[in-house]
């Protein structure tokens, strides 16, 4: 398993590969209307498309089941010795997506976004932190909050282009 590293949102965004997380200000208004429902016991906030890999947020528990449905082989002891371990606590917080234009116009209008078109979703984590995984990267635990959830871009001179993961 991956190193798992604590964000603090008030230091700054959090980036793993090609996502990029940062708090919502309070003043921006996400509508809950259009949920991005788990796939397969995950909250998938991005799809590898160079590895196939997901970032992806585990609802119970990071390592339950391969991409392939089968078993890990882990215990039930196990998985919650790695939640309490990924988490400090036993259970891990919730956590949902949503899609939201209006909002995502609303931080590009107030300078928190410099472009509206690599926005995934808003993410609402509540009653505990949640941890972000992806095989390439490091762990991230994401503490409750509202944030944004969107794809970085790099530039190559004068170009912008969306990271590849």
């Amino acid at each position: 398993m991956s190193k798992i590293h604590d964000w603090n949102p008030d230091e700054g965004d959090a980036l793993q590969g090609d996502i990029c997380l940062f708090r919502v200000p309070d003043e921006i208004h996400i509508s809950l209307d259009e949920e991005i429902f788990p796939k397969d016991n995950r909250l998938i906030l991005a799809e590898g498309e160079v590895t196939g890999h997901h970032h992806a947020i585990w609802l119970r528990g990071p390592v339950m089941f391969r991409d392939d449905g089968s078993g890990s082989g882990v215990s039930m002891s196990e998985t919650r010795d790695m939640i309490k371990k990924a988490t400090g606590k036993q259970k891990t917080g919730t956590a949902k997506l949503y899609r939201d234009r209006i909002a995502v116009n609303s931080l590009f209008k107030c300078g928190e976004l410099t472009t509206i078109n690599l926005a995934i979703g808003f993410l609402i984590v509540k009653d505990g932190p949640v941890v972000l995984y992806h095989d390439e990267h490091d762990a991230i635990r994401i503490p409750p909050g509202r944030y944004y959830v969107g794809r970085q871009q790099e530039w190559d001179a004068s170009e912008a282009r969306k990271i590849a993961d």
